[in-house]
């Protein structure tokens, strides 16, 4: 029979295991259903394209302003440039600086965006007035079409010419480890994506804070995959 000190050792354990962050990080890598998978729609390419066109728009309702998309191009801007990206006569990468300088007061957004083609990039946002380009091609469980992103780079230079959008991005979003054909495009996971709202989303407005939140929730369900931290996790608390 447990003796009362034990008993209270016991409660204390507990106690400090509530708070302890390790504790914290697993009970959010339990699976938790969000509304997307309520209404069978976590994995639908087209609707992770909206979700993530309507939180990169400073103007829509998350309440977040431009932080989105400014945490977004600058983290593509930081990748751009780790990996060298260049673009020769066809301009050159927006820097992790004008990233965080630009103030997208002219930022216009298109979804689906219509080349001479017949091509439609998931995602295009420019500037005519800083003169940037921004590109997106989203990949959530399928790899791109043979010469997908390559086609994409080679229009967008019809489409929005260097001389007049000089500051260039092109940014494939998909689960990690996936990488695009063309070297062009750098490549950010949804992991990424969702520490980037996780970092935001408690200055969202309330129904931005609620739509966040389910978003960050179904991307953690139905596209990371959290198996290892999951179990190094596990391990540490157990011992």
């Amino acid at each position: 029979m447990q003796s009362e000190d034990d008993y209270d050792r016991t409660k204390r354990s507990i106690e400090d295991l509530i708070e302890c962050p390790s504790f914290e990080r697993l009970e959010s890598l339990l699976p938790c259903p969000s509304l997307f998978e309520v209404l069978g729609i976590s994995t639908d390419e087209y609707v992770h394209s909206k979700m993530l066109l309507w939180l990169l728009d400073p103007s829509e309702s998350h309440g977040l302003g431009s932080e989105v998309l400014r945490k977004f191009l600058f983290s593509a801007a930081k990748l751009a440039r780790a990996r060298t990206t260049t673009f020769g006569e066809d301009g050159e990468p927006i820097t992790p600086l004008q990233a965080q300088s630009f103030s997208f007061a002219d930022v216009q957004l298109r979804s689906e965006y219509s080349l001479e083609n017949d091509r439609r990039p998931d995602l295009v946002l420019w500037s005519a007035r800083e003169r940037w380009l921004c590109v997106v091609e989203n990949k959530v469980f399928s790899d791109e079409g043979e010469g997908q992103t390559t086609s994409y780079y080679d229009e967008m230079r019809r489409s929005f010419p260097p001389r007049d959008f000089p500051f260039r991005l092109f940014v494939y979003v998909a689960r990690e480890g996936q990488e695009p054909e063309s070297k062009h495009f750098v490549p950010v996971n949804y992991k990424d994506i969702a520490r980037l709202l996780d970092d935001v989303g408690g200055a969202a407005s309330k129904f931005g804070g609620v739509a966040i939140d389910q978003y960050i929730k179904c991307v953690r369900g139905s596209i990371v995959e959290p198996e290892r931290e999951f179990r190094e996790i596990c391990w540490k608390l157990y011992r």
